[in-house]
């Protein structure tokens, strides 16, 4: 196996961190002065929802670059309801500080990304609107994420209504490997039923003990902890809730030390095509620059397995959604282009075209294939976003829990609860010892948002 721990465990924790802090289009980190709730209302502006012009206020724009086509909600939205989306710019990690300043000043901001802090700080200063009034849940039109929606209200009102499911962390293997290796195939066990965390262990070990080759790396520690289903810092009737004394936590945390001697702490840049390797964790689309790295491998990719008596798998991954600014009067438009985001993922035409493009091969302007995606593998990646439930972490958006840092000692808590004892085994002692440093400092933090 190559030498190379020292340098890839450094690239390796930097690349977990940035899948957690420093996810560009999910989290803000605020100004430090965020006690003060916002209760400013922008003057009232005269614009009709029909023809509504919607304050976007992120790090990226909804508009297209020049030369490039419209994405299928924007153009629904300029079509039918003749509105148009006017992109208000700000700085990577500063949309909710930038959110504050806009409402205190008066200016117009309509709608927001949801950030990994929305629903902590942004809902203690009151920085959104609810969207009940705007929102029919009822309809059938948000089937498949009313459940989302209800499990992210406050105070029976919502305020994140998602439209859909992005980014899933799965397990990309190839089932050539499998064979060779006399493997059952993952994808089978998992429509099976049978795709949990012994039959995973049992695989794992069998190719170790077999190639002395590590049977998996990436982004692996977020992913299975919330393969239990439930995340470090929760939300219930009596608000935020921390599960460090749950028993399913533990369990996880536990099997990092039979982890810890299969976890190759190298970074790919996509599946290996020499047999090193029997499982890379990363998001869907490794899978399709994989396919064109090892076209022979017969790639496929599986959800985390599922916690030994659980009935369903859980996925790590993104809502999509954007949430109503406070003092916006324009919360029917707002409604309106979420609707339209809506329609694009459920409505037939969309579907098809969306799954014809997924399966173009990318080329390079010399003909070399960067990547393409199966229809198999599209079919099975677009039902576990549409099926299976999402882990939602609020600790993310907690300030005091995320820091990132090269050494185990400078990361934040969540940062080491979530993968520390499988990077930094020796340094974070067992899963008791972790727990208890970890629990006053975070019952504090959660203290603050209560």
């Amino acid at each position: 196996m190559k030498n190379r721990k020292r340098i890839s465990l450094l690239l390796t924790a930097c690349a977990v961190l940035l899948a957690g802090c420093q996810k560009t289009s999910t989290q803000s980190q605020p100004e430090p002065d965020t006690t003060a709730a916002v209760t400013e209302t922008p003057a009232a502006t005269d614009t009709e929802p029909e023809g509504s012009v919607i304050y976007w206020l992120a790090e990226y724009d909804l508009n297209p670059a020049a030369g490039a086509e419209r994405s299928p909600a924007l153009a629904m939205y300029e079509t039918e309801y003749h509105g148009k989306v006017e992109w208000v710019r700000c700085e990577p990690g500063k949309v909710t500080s930038t959110l504050v300043s806009r409402i205190r000043a008066g200016e117009q901001v309509d709608m927001v990304p949801l950030t990994e802090d929305a629903l902590t700080e942004g809902i203690r200063q009151q920085l959104y609107q609810p969207l009940d009034d705007y929102i029919d849940l009822s309809d059938a039109l948000w089937d498949g994420v009313r459940e989302a929606a209800d499990s992210l209200s406050r105070g029976g009102q919502h305020y994140v209504v998602p439209y859909g499911v992005s980014d899933p962390v799965l397990l990309i293997y190839s089932r050539s490997l499998c064979k060779e290796q006399k493997l059952k195939d993952p994808y089978t066990l998992y429509k099976d039923g049978k795709w949990d965390w012994d039959a995973f262990m049992d695989m794992a070990k069998q190719f170790h003990e077999e190639t002395e080759n590590p049977a998996i790396a990436g982004n692996l520690g977020k992913a299975w902890m919330q393969s239990t289903g439930k995340p470090f810092v929760g939300y219930g009737e009596t608000g935020f809730v921390s599960a460090l004394d749950d028993a399913d936590i533990a369990k996880a945390e536990e099997l990092f030390g039979e982890l810890r001697p299969l976890y190759d702490d190298d970074w790919y840049r996509s599946y290996p095509d020499d047999g090193e390797l029997l499982f890379l964790a990363m998001q869907d689309w490794m899978l399709d620059t994989s396919n064109a790295a090892c076209p022979d491998a017969d790639l496929m990719a599986v959800p985390f397995p599922k916690m030994p008596g659980n009935e369903t798998s859980y996925l790590s991954a993104e809502y999509e959604a954007k949430l109503l600014a406070a003092g916006s009067q324009n919360a029917e438009a707002v409604a309106q282009y979420l609707t339209c985001e809506r329609r694009v993922r459920t409505e037939e035409k969309y579907l098809e075209s969306a799954k014809e493009k997924a399966l173009t091969e990318q080329k390079s302007g010399s003909g070399v294939t960067l990547s393409y995606r199966t229809e198999e593998q599209y079919d099975a990646i677009r039902s576990y976003v549409e099926t299976l439930p999402v882990v939602y972490e609020y600790g993310w958006g907690m300030q005091g829990l995320c820091k990132t840092g090269y050494a185990y000692e400078e990361r934040g808590i969540l940062d080491n609860l979530t993968d520390g004892l499988l990077l930094y085994g020796n340094a974070a002692g067992s899963w008791d010892e972790l727990k208890e440093a970890s629990a006053e400092s975070m019952d504090s933090v959660i203290k603050k948002y209560s």
